[in-house]
């Protein structure tokens, strides 16, 4: 396994999004530990895929998939009125 940690901005349905984003690419979010300190998420998941570690080019595939993701939310969020 793969240990995995997000940090952003937190958010109803942000732990949800995330697992979502990592099932869509086949990666298994196996255990996770959960924080969040003011208005931030900090959060360790340990994932697998197809039952074992991330190699590196997944971990890159699953660093651009969140990047890309929270991103976007943080562009949407500063657009909205």
């Amino acid at each position: 396994r793969t240990e995995l940690t997000v940090e952003t901005t937190d958010r109803p349905g942000l732990l949800t999004d995330i697992v979502k984003l990592l099932k869509d690419i086949s990666v298994n979010v196996m255990s996770a530990e959960i924080d969040t300190v003011g208005l931030m998420a900090h959060d360790v998941l340990y994932v697998s895929y197809h039952g074992a570690a991330l190699d590196d080019n997944m971990m890159e595939l699953v660093r651009n998939v969140l990047q890309y993701y929270l991103s976007k939310a943080e562009v949407s969020k500063e657009e909205s009125y």
